[in-house]
């Protein structure tokens, strides 16, 4: 599925502005309103404008897009079970303290 990154964002926080999605998955506008397009299509998320501000759009899973998470699941923990294979706890523990600064690194930066 090409939009995971936006679905998990959505999972975790359902309704987020648009412009949240693209810093969160590190995609320039455009590119998160074309993903958003097709995933309407797909009746996986909903635009509503923001009642606070005209000007932004609150992304929001439809009942589809709430289900595909059930879906995905158990392919995505074989994959990450596949992937930590001969991995200790503490390397991964390590692995994942890296990435998640690298992450605020560029979070940060595209800001």
């Amino acid at each position: 599925m090409p939009h995971i990154g936006v679905l998990v964002d959505l999972w975790r926080e359902d309704g987020v502005r648009q412009q949240d999605l693209a810093v969160s998955i590190i995609k320039d506008k455009g590119t998160i309103a074309r993903a958003l397009d097709s995933m309407e299509r797909q009746n996986l998320v909903v635009r509503v404008t923001d009642p606070n501000d005209k000007r932004n759009k609150r992304i929001y899973l439809t009942h589809k897009g709430k289900a595909v998470r059930h879906e995905l699941f158990p392919h995505a923990e074989a994959v990450i079970n596949k992937a930590s294979e001969d991995i200790s706890e503490e390397e991964m523990a390590i692995c994942q303290k890296v990435l998640a600064k690298v992450y605020q690194n560029l979070n940060h930066k595209v800001k």
